[in-house]
This record gives C-alpha cells, sequence and structure tokens, in this order.
C-alpha cells in the first residue's frame, strides 16, 4: 500500500505514444511537479496560449480514439467475417431462419 501513490504518479505521467501527453498534461494543461523547484516558472501565462494548446491536446485525443475505434471495428469485422466462413450453408440457413422467426 506504500507504493499506491508512487504508482499511481507514473500511470499519470506516463507519455501515451497516440496521444503524445500524459494523463496529467491532457487534464491540467501542465506537467506535474515531481519535486523540489529550484527555478520559479512565470505565473502569468498567456491565456491564447494556454487554450490553443488544450485545444491541440483535446483534438490529438480525439485523433487517437477514432482510430482505436476504427481498429477495434475492423478486427471485429474481420472476427465474424472468419465465423462465418467457416459455418456450412446449413448452418447459415438455420441462423437466419431463426432470426427471422424473432423478428415476425
Amino acid at each position: 500500500m506504500d507504493l499506491l501513490p508512487s504508482a499511481e504518479f507514473v500511470y499519470n505521467n506516463q507519455v501515451y505514444k497516440e496521444i503524445k501527453e500524459s494523463l496529467f498534461y491532457l487534464e491540467y494543461s501542465r506537467h506535474p511537479r515531481a519535486g523540489p523547484i529550484l527555478v520559479k516558472e512565470s505565473l502569468q501565462r498567456d491565456l491564447n496560449d494556454l487554450i490553443y494548446k488544450r485545444q491541440e491536446a483535446l483534438k490529438q485525443t480525439k485523433a487517437a480514439f477514432t482510430l482505436a475505434a476504427e481498429r477495434i471495428k475492423w478486427y471485429y469485422n474481420k472476427k465474424v467475417q472468419s465465423v462465418l466462413l467457416t459455418l456450412s450453408h446449413e448452418d447459415l440457413e438455420f441462423i437466419l431462419g431463426e432470426c427471422s422467426k424473432r423478428t415476425q
């Protein structure tokens, strides 16, 4: 249990290759502070720059999720087609007959 906070910190700060950012950065638009900071960051940020970076990160995240959904769909369709190819003609007629009975 003593390692749980450290594990959570590492998980949230891992840079994912698909979205090229960490989960922490996507949520808070900044990188976390992992220890003492010797150089103070400027507290004034350009709001427009901050908004632009958030929007770009959101676009990249949406694109990554869209690509993942397309891949899942492709693999699912590939699996369904391979199952249908292994069924005999009689099996397909039975399945289609059962489906048409349920819709009536």
